[in-house]
C-alpha cells in the first residue's frame, strides 16, 4: 500500500491524443459516482489563454494586473502570472486540498504517480526508467513488470486506483 498524501494524486501520462481526457473523464465519472470528491489538473505545455477579448479580465490584465480573479457563487478562476512553473502537488494542496483524489493529466516529468498510456513498446520507453510509474494502460508488454490494463477497463483501473491511493469508502 502506498503512502496516502492529502489530496491524492494520480497521473495519467502519456503522447498527444493518446487518450489521457478520455480516460481521465471516465475516471471522474466512476469516482464522482461514488460520491467522491475528485479534481483534475491538465498541464498545458504549451500555454494557454482564458482571456477573450473585450472582457474585463482582459481589460485588467492589459492595464498591467499581474493577476485577475473572477468570482461567482458557485465557482471561480484565476489567471496569474508566474515566474516558476508549480508542481502538480503544489497546485492540488492550493486548491484541492479536500479532495479525495486529484487526477493529473499530462506532467510526464513530475514526481508523482503516473500511469502510462501506450500502444506500442515505443510509447513506454520515455517512461521505463520513471520511478514514478505504477502502471501501464493500452497493450501489455512482455518486459514491463508494471500492472497492466485494458484502456476500456475502466473499472479495473478505477479499483486500482481506489485501493492504492484513496481510503476506503465505508458503506453503513
Amino acid at each position: 500500500m502506498t503512502a496516502l498524501i492529502k489530496p491524492p494524486l494520480v497521473s495519467v501520462a502519456g503522447f498527444s491524443n493518446s487518450g489521457k481526457t478520455t480516460l481521465i473523464s471516465r475516471l471522474i465519472e466512476v469516482f464522482s459516482g461514488q460520491g467522491l470528491k475528485v479534481a483534475a489538473i491538465k498541464h498545458a505545455r504549451h500555454g494557454f489563454d482564458m482571456d477573450h477579448p473585450g472582457k474585463d479580465t482582459q481589460k485588467h490584465r492589459n492595464a498591467g494586473a499581474y493577476g485577475v480573479l473572477v468570482a461567482a457563487a458557485d465557482q471561480f478562476a484565476v489567471i496569474r502570472d508566474i515566474d516558476t512553473e508549480p508542481s502538480p502537488l503544489d497546485l492540488a494542496c492550493l486548491y484541492f486540498p479536500d479532495a479525495d483524489l486529484v487526477l493529473v493529466e499530462g506532467y510526464k516529468t513530475a514526481e508523482i504517480p503516473k500511469m502510462v498510456i501506450a500502444q506500442v513498446p515505443e510509447d513506454f520507453a520515455a517512461f521505463e526508467n520513471d520511478p514514478f510509474v505504477i502502471a501501464v494502460v493500452g497493450h501489455p508488454f512482455n518486459s514491463s513488470p508494471l500492472p497492466f490494463f485494458h484502456r476500456d477497463d475502466v473499472s479495473a483501473i478505477a479499483d486500482f486506483i481506489q485501493k492504492r491511493f484513496i481510503a476506503p469508502v465505508e458503506i453503513p
